[in-house]
This record gives structure tokens, sequence and C-alpha cells, in this order.
């Protein structure tokens, strides 16, 4: 036998269908991909939305640290009070 004998063949209908579905599957990866890339891009923002709804806003804070600041200085102060009386 020659051994370019499979070399003039033609291509199958099952693979010449395989070639033609590939153009539409490669163009919907490549779409998927730049929506992997957008939401990628996106997910900063995203977290730090959640982080603010979960948690007390920065007013709140600043609110809960200056009563703390207060309850602590009254503390010392008695602690201060008591030992110089």
């Amino acid at each position: 036998m020659n051994e370019l004998q499979g070399e003039n063949r033609l291509p199958s209908i099952h693979t010449l269908k395989l070639f033609s579905n590939m153009d539409k599957k490669i163009d919907d990866l490549k779409k998927l991909m730049s929506d992997l890339r957008i939401d990628i891009a996106k997910l900063p923002e995203k977290v730090f939305e959640k982080c603010d709804k979960r948690y007390a806003s920065k007013l709140a804070e600043r609110v809960i640290f200056g009563m703390v600041g207060v309850i602590l200085t009254t503390v010392l102060m008695a602690i201060i009070y008591l030992i110089l009386k």
C-alpha cells in the first residue's frame, strides 16, 4: 500500500459538522470570557457594597467610639478621684 493513502481523503460529514459548530462554540466562549472579565472587574465594588450593608455606617462607628471614650474617661477619672481622696 501507498504511505500517502490517507492524504487525499475528504473529511467525513460528521467532521464537517463538528468544524461548523466549532466557530459558534468559540464565539460563545469569547463572550463568556469577556463577561467573566467584566464581573471580576466589578468584584471589589460589590464587596464594599456588601460590607457597607452588613456593618454599621461610619457615623454610627464614630458615635459608638465617642461613647466608649467618654465612659472610659469617666471610669478612669473616678478611679483617680478615689485614689486621691
